[in-house]
Order: C-alpha cells, then structure tokens, then sequence
C-alpha cells in the first residue's frame, strides 16, 4: 500500500481504487433522513421487441462489450440512452439498436413504474449477446437529519477545533461483475459520520457512479476504521467526505 497526501492507494483484481477523505467533508449531503426500509425490488419486463445490433466486418473478429444507461417507462418504450464507454462504432450501433427496442412495463410493488437500466451488449466473433438490469437504489442521504445532530452538539465538522480523523483500517471494495465487463470507472462521492469510537456510523452516496459501484463502495467504506477525530483533546463525531475512485488499468 502507497500513503499520497491524503490518499490511501491499493491494487487488486485488476484494478486500482483511490480513497481520499477530504477536510472539506462537511459539505456532504445534508438532506432529510431517507427511510431505512430497504425498498422493493423493481422487476424488468418482458421483450417484446429486440433489434439486434449488426456487427461491422472489422469488429467481427473481436470481442466487444458496451454498458448503456437509460431507462424503460411504464409504457415499455426504451429512451435517454447514453453509451458508459467501449468502442465508439459499437456503441453508436448498439444505441441505433436499443433505441427500438419495446419492453412490457417493469413493475414494483406490483405496479408498473419508469426504470432506469442498464443495458450490456456483448459481441463475440459476431456473436451478440445482451442482458437489461435495474439500477440498484442506494442510500442517498443520511439516516438523521445533519441540522439537528449538529444542533444538539451530536456531530461537528472539522475545523479549527476539530481534527479530522485518521483512516486506519481501510478494506478494499470490490469491482462489480457489470462494471468490470464494461471496464468502468469513475469517481463516487460519499457522506460519512465517523463516531467517537472510529467507527462509521451512517455512509450515503453524494454523488453516484452506478453500475453497481455505488453499493460496493458503501458496503467497503462501512467496514473502514479510523482514529477518531478530537475536540479539545476529546473523541467526537464528525461529517466527512470519501471519495471512491474507481480506475481499471
């Protein structure tokens, strides 16, 4: 493990992660508490009608995969597509492809909704596969309300007063299975309240990356132990950023 400034570096499975928890950290999201049930699964609907993408010559003896997020309605149709990378030519053309195709709604809580997916086209030698999945839901504020904790002298921000905690402990995140076969990266944004103890007590995304990445982050970030940050020599809590950065190599 590499120490850069205020980076923490590690190497694994084929790709390189980068961690900064930044001083600036209380700018982390400050909204109203999400509920803490877990929300339904959204179910995908059936294909009514796929186009399949047509495979130019030069990339028939290659093997191909692009990501594409977008989002099917409750009237099936499939739109704001964008291409997450890959080759540019088999992108376009799986986006001409895509943008035909029709599902039956896809459905949660039993009623239908608008989704949005993620849609993976691999071509191997001019074999083309694809699959649709949900976008997962991801907590995207924190459990209380940071005005009250702050209020009440339950949480602080570092400053002056304040020293900002030490990453101790830091596991590593894994690459999602969706991400890695599209070779995506990027940087997540987490909010997190580091206890007294060191522990993390509440992590929320800020700002999302997707494909699974999100809920891996947190679920690593969560595990993360620190020397806590101190008031007057005294173990509080504090609001602080991490970012997760995402970088296959």
């Amino acid at each position: 493990m590499k120490e850069r400034t205020s980076a923490i570096e590690f190497w694994f499975l084929g790709a390189l992660i980068l961690f900064f928890v930044g001083a600036s950290a209380a700018q982390a999201g400050t909204n109203e508490p999400a509920s803490p049930d877990q929300p339904a699964p959204i179910q995908i609907g059936q294909p009514l009608h796929v186009v399949e993408p047509k495979i130019p010559k030069e990339l028939r003896k290659k093997y191909e995969t692009i990501v594409l997020s977008g989002a099917i309605s409750a009237a099936g149709d499939v739109s704001n597509l964008t291409a997450l990378g890959g080759d540019p030519v088999f992108a376009n053309i799986a986006l001409d492809a895509v943008r035909k195709w029709r599902y039956s709604p896809p459905t949660q809580y039993g009623k239908p909704i608008d989704a949005k997916v993620y849609v993976v086209i691999s071509a191997d030698h001019g074999k083309v596969s694809s699959s649709v999945e949900p976008e997962l839901p991801v907590p995207t504020q924190p459990r209380e309300p940071i005005k009250e904790l702050f209020a009440s002298e339950r949480l602080f921000r570092v400053g002056a007063t304040v020293k900002a905690p030490k990453v101790l402990n830091a596991p590593d995140p894994d690459y999602s299975e969706l991400a890695r076969r599209a070779k995506y990266q990027g940087v997540i944004v987490l909010g997190v309240i580091v206890g007294p103890d060191g522990n993390p007590q509440d992590v929320w995304v800020v700002k999302k990356l997707g494909l699974g990445l999100d809920q891996k982050a947190i679920d690593a970030v969560r595990t993360w132990k620190f020397d806590p940050a101190t008031r007057d020599g005294e173990p509080v809590a504090v609001l602080i950023n991490v970012d997760v950065t995402f970088h296959v190599y």
